[in-house]
């Protein structure tokens, strides 16, 4: 005998148990859908699905590796236009959407590799009302369902669902609400509210207000009496406050006052009170709503302002700054009574903007008054910083001024005013230009100075019969020029004595035997070239006696001695050196740089005449030169 086939009807629940889904259910071809005929169906499917048809709570199974969806009544609802089509068909199909987010962890729930899974107010995004994608929210539950003829050992999952949404929304709504109720208590200054019930003598009131009165919050909260809160108000504010409460509760209306009270925290904070008192129909206080703002950072703030217009004042006295303002619509001109000095101008004067251009240097008028026109244009909006000089419109003193400033512009863009600063900088721009001319006097005296060491270096190597001769000797005339450098810087290159332009040579070519050389001669101030070229005469002198004359030898000695002759600008110096005890001498047969220098060079340096005498007792150079007072620049380093 042949076996009879079993349907889906076989093991659902019987009519009407099972509901609309049971019998849609009985009335589907399941042969063409993933699960196929029932007759093939396991146990634990057949069970599975008869309990969640019999079941009013929203479930729905997800059955096999394709996980074909199979739900019940209460499931209905949440699939929306989906239903009934959803019914035999895979999950990913219906519910692609969602399916990267739910996907994966079902799919390990087939596989036999995770658990059952609880989730709360799970946010989704799907299409279950045409095309447009909503936000919904449910708390789930996916529950593997055993199944001893599934490889994996798990046949689906066991999905209960409640929709979330609405509660969700509504508790959002309800933070928003909150949300904006407390910005805009932020917003007027609020930092709590109470409501009086007065013939019940109950003030409700939030946390904040509570703590402000030194008042328990789950107190306030219940309501608690009148004199509880006025126990926080300072003693010498409390009758005012009384008085006008006293006040409204006769006749009602507005209350604001301003007050001390002693704070949970410990401190007195001053506040603002602003209520009113509601009067029922017979005239007897009914309610007394209201609010408070703390201003104690606002009294805080004034104390600080008080004390930091002080500061500024005394800063600016200190600093010796002016201020100004223009107002651009009414062309009037503020001006402190600092800015009024820096434009030679007398107090109590009105003035314009004209003004402040006649006070102006003629050179610096133009380029003022553009930076004061890109300061004002709405499209620019430059900062107004700038020096210029200024002529005193009444004492006619010319003075250089820095002035700081700042348009202040309209919502549509029209100039309001201008204010800023101004300081007056005449002493630093005198040091300034003191200090440019120092700086050309340096590169003149560098320049100068370079030249001098190419000469030498010219010279000297020219002349070499050897390159380390050559380097000797070249060092040897830079120390000598270094020395003579000295020498005038000690005395802010003004100019030098003879005696030390002697000494300096002496310490260089004699060393601890200065006793050889013999210096006499009256004081003689010399100019910084003369003191140059002298010591760099005396240097080649010095040098030639070294290797070839008076100094060669243990005995020999260097006599320099100098006269002045004439007065004022006839002034001329008569100097000797002689060299004894040393060698005989015998003239060159050609000059070299050290003789040179002596007969030409210095010659011409000094407008004077430069002679050499190889007399066999030992050289003697004579030098005849004016002595003449150069005009000389301020000295370097110093400003005036």
């Amino acid at each position: 005998m042949k076996a009879k086939a079993v349907s889906a009807a076989d093991f659902l629940p019987p009519a009407p148990l099972g509901g609309e889904m049971g019998d849609r259910m009985r009335e589907v071809d399941w042969a063409a859908t993933p699960l196929g005929p029932p007759e093939g169906w396991s146990q634990a499917l057949r069970l599975t699905l008869g309990l969640i048809l019999a079941s009013g709570f929203p479930m729905a199974l997800r059955w096999g590796p394709e996980l074909v969806i199979l739900y019940n009544d209460a499931y209905a609802p949440i699939l929306g236009d989906k239903h009934p089509r959803a019914l035999g068909q895979r999950f990913a199909d219906i519910w692609p959407e969602v399916s990267q987010q739910l996907m994966p962890v079902q799919e390990e729930q087939i596989a036999g590799q995770r658990g059952a899974i609880f989730t709360e107010d799970m946010p989704v995004s799907i299409r279950r009302h045409g095309s447009a994608l909503e936000a919904a929210w449910f708390t789930v539950s996916y529950s593997p369902v055993p199944d001893d003829t599934s490889p994996t050992g798990v046949g689906g999952i066991m999905a209960t669902a409640v929709e979330t949404t609405n509660r969700v929304l509504t508790e959002r709504a309800l933070r928003a609400s909150e949300e904006r109720y407390e910005l805009a208590l932020e917003a007027a200054g609020a930092v709590g509210t109470w409501n009086w019930d007065i013939p019940a003598d109950k003030v409700y009131a939030d946390e904040r207000f509570a703590r402000l009165y030194n008042v328990e919050p789950v107190a306030a909260a219940n309501g608690e009496p009148i004199a509880a809160f006025f126990d926080a108000i300072v003693p010498e504010d409390r009758p005012r406050v009384e008085a006008a409460i006293l006040t409204l509760l006769e006749k009602g209306g507005d209350f604001a006052e301003e007050y001390r009270v002693s704070a949970a925290d410990g401190q007195v904070h001053w506040i603002f009170a602003r209520g009113r008192c509601y009067l029922d129909a017979q005239g007897r206080p009914l309610r007394f709503p209201g609010v408070v703002v703390d201003l104690t950072d606002r009294r805080t703030a004034e104390e600080r302002l008080v004390m930091r217009e002080e500061q500024l004042r005394l800063a600016t006295e200190a600093g010796d700054v002016g201020f100004w303002d223009v107002d651009l619509q009414n062309d009037t001109l503020e001006w402190s009574e600092r800015t009024r000095e820096m434009f030679g101008l007398r107090a109590n004067v009105p003035l314009t903007l004209d003004d402040f251009y006649a006070g102006l240097h003629p050179a610096d008028l133009v380029r003022a008054a553009e930076a004061f026109g890109r300061a004002i244009n709405p499209d620019i909006r430059d900062d107004y910083d700038i020096e210029y000089r200024t002529v005193g419109l009444d004492d006619k003193v010319e003075r250089w001024v820095a002035a700081k400033g700042r348009a202040i512009f309209a919502a549509d863009g029209t100039p309001l005013r201008a204010i800023g600063s101004t300081r007056d900088i005449t002493e630093r721009k005198k040091a300034e230009e003191h200090l440019r001319l120092m700086v050309n006097e340096l590169n003149h005296r560098v320049k100068n100075s370079l030249a001098s060491v190419q000469a030498v270096a010219a010279q000297t190597f020219r002349g070499a019969t050897s390159l380390s001769q050559a380097k000797e000797a070249f060092t040897a005339r830079l120390i000598a020029m270094s020395e003579a450098h000295d020498i005038l810087t000690d005395e802010n290159w003004e100019g030098a004595d003879l005696s030390d332009v002697v000494a300096a040579a002496a310490r260089l070519l004699a060393g601890e035997e200065r006793h050889r050389f013999i210096a006499h001669g009256p004081y003689a101030r010399l100019s910084p070239k003369t003191a140059l070229s002298l010591a760099m005469a005396l240097h080649e002198l010095g040098t030639n006696a070294v290797k070839y004359g008076a100094l060669s030898t243990p005995n020999g000695k260097v006599s320099v001695r100098w006269s002045v002759e004439g007065r004022d600008a006839g002034r001329r110096l008569q100097l000797v050196w002689t060299e004894s005890g040393g060698p005989a001498v015998t003239p060159p047969k050609r000059r070299g740089f050290g003789s040179r220098l002596m007969e030409r060079g210095l010659a011409a340096e000094l407008s004077g005449q430069v002679t050499l005498t190889f007399d066999p007792a030992g050289v003697v150079c004579t030098i005849d030169a004016p002595l003449v007072e150069e005009e000389t620049p301020p000295p370097l380093g110093e400003v005036s």
